[in-house]
């Protein structure tokens, strides 16, 4: 069976990223498609804070 992992943005509602996976997504898929997004959108970048809202998964404690 297969998975998505996608990465929202709650104000405009759009899909900033996702992927699709066929074993169990882990902390580090999700840290993985985190950092894949900021790189996209360059907000690495950004001096202004972002907010990152999760469902209480371990991958946030991993972000740096």
């Amino acid at each position: 069976m297969q998975k998505i992992a996608m990465i929202k943005d709650n104000f405009s509602m759009a899909i900033l990223h996702y992927k699709i996976i066929s074993t169990n997504i882990s902390s580090s898929f999700i840290r993985d498609l985190l950092e894949e997004t900021f790189d996209k959108y360059e907000l690495f970048q950004r001096t202004n804070d972002i907010q990152i809202i999760s469902n209480g998964g371990s991958e946030k404690d991993k972000i740096k």
